[in-house]
């Protein structure tokens, strides 16, 4: 990027990045009228002892806020998902990442039923 006297120009490199971050744990571009969360996320963004918070997303739909974390076991993937929805989407799909020795995933405090092999969960 470079300074000019109109401004900065030239800043767009940085952009594609941030994008991906976001579209990774929240997209809402991938299928028209769908939200899917945690699509790509990495397996590095899901521990034990930390949270990964995405919070008041900017989503077509209205700001939507994610935080993941894994048990101490690592057995279950623990959820949380709060919207502010302008207007619902027709559908939300929750991609379980593929962590070894995942048991449960708890949506919002409530288990899941899912059964260890699907991919994802429509919610």
């Amino acid at each position: 990027m470079c300074e000019t006297r109109g401004g900065i120009t030239g800043v767009t490199p940085c952009c594609p990045a941030i994008y991906m971050t976001r579209l990774a744990f929240v997209d809402d571009q991938a299928e028209p009228g769908t939200l899917h969360l945690l699509r790509i996320a990495p397996l590095a963004w899901l521990r034990p002892d930390r949270e990964c918070v995405f919070e008041n997303v900017p989503t077509e739909f209205g700001p939507v806020s994610v935080t993941a974390r894994l048990s101490p076991q690592g057995d279950e993937l623990q959820l949380t998902y709060t919207t502010q929805f302008r207007h619902a989407p027709k559908r939300v799909v929750l991609h379980v990442p593929p962590v070894r020795g995942l048991t449960r995933i708890t949506f919002n405090g409530k288990p899941l039923r899912w059964d260890g092999k699907q991919a994802s969960l429509p919610l």
